[in-house]
């Protein structure tokens, strides 16, 4: 009688805390890990980049990413740094902000002058259920657009007019002369 007693005790114990784990867990907070990449459609470097949330409590980096050459839309996208955690679902209100070094002179040793770090802030655009990748498209114009990726086709690149594309400013933290 007392072997049946435990096996009670023991079978009650594993439902409550099976149970407690599942009351516990909410796919609000689910993410998946994805690469960061970017593409480039500039006549500039990106040195590096760093994508996180506004309050800085999630970061991620991604590679340089070369110039594209004239006869190219873009350069980039062979590289990828691991990894950015997205959440499962889109949400509004959702804004990354984005940092990079950009220089406009990459192939020249003594003219550093267009060697700057640039800063914008912006919306994550909505997205799927999947995540097969995170991109930050560099523009012309100090410009970029995040995309989290939930296919696993290359990205094209945005339209001019999106509303997601956010204008670049020099990073005061990273260039104290700017200030």
């Amino acid at each position: 009688m007392s072997e049946i007693r435990w096996k009670d005790i023991f079978a009650l114990f594993v439902v409550v805390v099976l149970l407690a784990s599942i009351g516990g867990c909410s796919d609000q907070d689910d993410s998946s890990p994805a690469d960061v990449g970017g593409f480039n459609y500039t006549n500039y470097y990106i040195a590096q980049f760093d994508v996180a949330n506004e309050d800085q409590s999630m970061s991620a980096a991604g590679p340089n990413i070369f110039p594209k050459d004239a006869n190219e839309a873009r350069s980039g996208g062979g590289a990828s740094v691991c990894c950015i955690s997205i959440p499962s679902h889109w949400r509004p209100g959702m804004r990354l902000v984005v940092t990079w070094r950009r220089d406009t002179h990459p192939y020249d040793d003594k003219d550093r002058s267009g060697d700057q770090w640039l800063t914008a802030t912006t919306d994550v655009p909505p997205y799927g259920p999947n995540t097969d990748g995170f991109w930050v498209h560099f523009l012309p114009g100090d410009r970029i657009r995040v995309q989290v990726q939930d296919t696993p086709a290359w990205p094209d690149k945005p339209d001019e007019h999106d509303r997601y594309i956010v204008q670049g400013v020099p990073d005061p933290q990273h260039n104290p002369e700017a200030h």
